[in-house]
Parts: C-alpha cells; sequence; structure tokens
C-alpha cells in the first residue's frame, strides 16, 4: 500500500505502524516526509505525534472503579504496541488510585478487530457463565465486538 502511494505522488505520510522497528520508514523518509502517529518504535529518529492514553484512562477507571471493586476487566489489543501499553498503564493507575489490585486474570489481549473484541467478550461470559460487573476496553473496535453478542 505504502509503495502505492509513493506511486501516487503523495507529500508525506502519516503512519500509524504496528511493525517492531520503523528501519522502513527511515529509509521511506529520504524521499518523502514520514510522520509518526500514536505509535513509538524505541530509539525512532523519525518525527511522532503521541496522544495521552494513560492519564485520562487512569481519570475514568478511579471514577468508575469504587463501584466494582471486585471485579473490573480490561479487554485490550496486542500488547507490543504502545498505545496498548499504555491504555493499560492507565487501567492499572486508576485502579490503584480506587485503592484496587489488578488481579492478572482481569486483562485479557486480543488485537484491535470487532471480532477479537467479539470473541473475548464471549469467552469471558462463558468462563464467569453471566457478563462481566465491569469492562474496559480499549478501543472502540473492541468495544463494537462486545457489543455484537
Amino acid at each position: 500500500m505504502v509503495n502505492n502511494m509513493i506511486a501516487r505522488q503523495v507529500d508525506g505520510l502519516i503512519v500509524a505502524s504496528c511493525m517492531h522497528s520503523d528501519a522502513d520508514y527511515q529509509k521511506l523518509s529520504e524521499q518523502l516526509p514520514v510522520v509518526l502517529f500514536d505509535r513509538s518504535p524505541s530509539d525512532s529518529a523519525l518525527p511522532l505525534v503521541m496522544t495521552d492514553s494513560v492519564t485520562p484512562t487512569a481519570e475514568l477507571i478511579s471514577r468508575i472503579a469504587p463501584q466494582h471493586a471486585d471485579e473490573f476487566w480490561f479487554l485490550g489489543g496486542q500488547p507490543r504496541l504502545s498505545p496498548s501499553r499504555d491504555r493499560l498503564a492507565g487501567f492499572t493507575q486508576g485502579l490503584a488510585q480506587a485503592g484496587i489490585t489488578l488481579r492478572p486474570e482481569w486483562v485479557i489481549n486480543g488485537n484491535y478487530h470487532p471480532s477479537s473484541g467479539y470473541e473475548m467478550f464471549a469467552a469471558l461470559c462463558a468462563r464467569l457463565g453471566r457478563p462481566p460487573k465491569a469492562l474496559f476496553t480499549a478501543a472502540c473496535g473492541l468495544l463494537e465486538g462486545c457489543y455484537a453478542i
């Protein structure tokens, strides 16, 4: 797809990459401007625009968690992606601010597709024998999958 865009003579790329390394984009940046968006490969020299996923997640969870101290589930995406790690960090921080310790079994990861949200939520409901008491999804696509049940 990137080669297609270059062939169409785009002026630059804004990339939310799922790759571990930005080596391909580093090489590409010799031909046109490349800006990374919302993903932070380690040691990247490319320009980067990041959102803060930790603080708002922590604020939300800290307000909701006291009513659900015995059970609060996290459905996330790929743990190797920086937004996934940041959202889980915010979730964990929010629980801690509410005086709740995260239980490892409360964290379930898949990918950011609605089908993954559906599968994780269905498996969780089957495991519990009921819907969870409290649930945080790390992306809208995951929530969409949960609603499909």
